[in-house]
C-alpha cells in the first residue's frame, strides 16, 4: 500500500526535488503540492493526504500555523514532516511541541527524506541528526539577556567602547560578556559567534 503525500512548499526547485524523490519510490504517491497556506488548507480538505511535507516559510503565513490547524481539527489528521532549510531551533522546537511527527532540514541528504517518511508513516517519530544537533546547541547556548544585547550590538557593528556607552556598563564588563558568548556558542571569534547566533535565531537580522 502506497501512502498519499501532500507537499506544502513555495520554492519551485525544492518542490521539484521532493517530487522527484517521491516519484522514484513506490511506497509514496504524490497527491498534489501547494505553494501557500491557503492552497494547503484547500488541498488538505479536498485530498485528505496521509502524509504532509511542510515548509515553515510560506508567502501568506507560517507552516507552523498549518501544523497547528492539522493537529487541532481532527484526531484522524495526517502525519506531518516539517522540512525546512531556514527554520531556527525555536521553530523546530515549536513544531515538535505542536505535534509534528518528523523534523528534517533541507541540508540533509535527499535519501533521508524517504527514511523520515517511512518512519512517520509507520507511527514512529523522526528527527534528523542535523536537527538534533541544532536543538542541542540551542539548549546549550542559552545566552543571558545582557549577552544577547551585546551580541546584537556587535552584529550591528558597534565596538566595545560604544557598546559600553550604550548599555551604561564598563568596557571590562563588555569584554567578559564577549568571552562568555564565545564559550557558550562554541565559537573561535565574534564573526563565527554572529553566524551561529543568526542560525540559532538569537539575532534580529533586520536590525542594523
Amino acid at each position: 500500500m502506497a501512502y498519499s503525500v501532500l507537499i506544502v512548499e513555495d520554492q519551485p526547485i525544492a518542490s521539484a526535488g521532493v517530487r522527484f524523490t517521491l516519484e522514484t519510490n513506490p511506497e509514496f504517491v504524490l497527491l498534489a503540492d501547494a505553494n501557500s497556506c491557503n492552497k494547503a488548507r484547500a488541498l488538505l480538505e479536498s485530498e485528505n493526504p496521509e502524509l504532509v511535507i511542510l515548509d515553515v516559510f510560506l508567502p501568506d503565513g507560517s507552516g507552523l500555523d498549518i501544523l497547528a490547524e492539522i493537529k487541532r481539527e481532527s484526531s484522524d489528521h495526517p502525519k506531518v514532516l516539517l522540512y525546512s532549510g531556514q527554520a531556527n531551533p525555536q521553530e523546530f522546537a515549536t513544531a515538535m511541541r505542536l505535534g509534528a511527527e518528523g523534523l528534517l532540514s533541507k541540508s540533509d541528504p535527499p535519501e533521508e527524506l524517504i527514511i523520515a517518511l517511512e518512519q512517520i508513516a509507520k507511527g514512529s517519530k523522526y528527527v534528523s541528526v542535523s536537527v538534533k544537533r541544532m536543538l542541542a546547541l540551542s539548549n546549550e547556548a542559552q545566552l543571558t539577556e545582557r549577552e544577547q544585547q551585546v551580541l546584537q550590538l556587535l552584529f550591528q557593528g558597534f565596538d566595545n567602547n560604544r557598546i559600553a556607552e550604550k548599555l551604561n556598563i564598563s568596557s571590562a564588563t563588555i569584554k567578559k560578556h564577549r568571552e562568555n558568548i564565545l564559550h557558550k556558542l562554541d565559537a573561535p571569534n565574534i564573526v563565527a559567534a554572529i553566524r551561529t547566533g543568526m542560525r540559532l535565531g538569537i539575532l534580529d537580522v533586520n536590525a542594523r
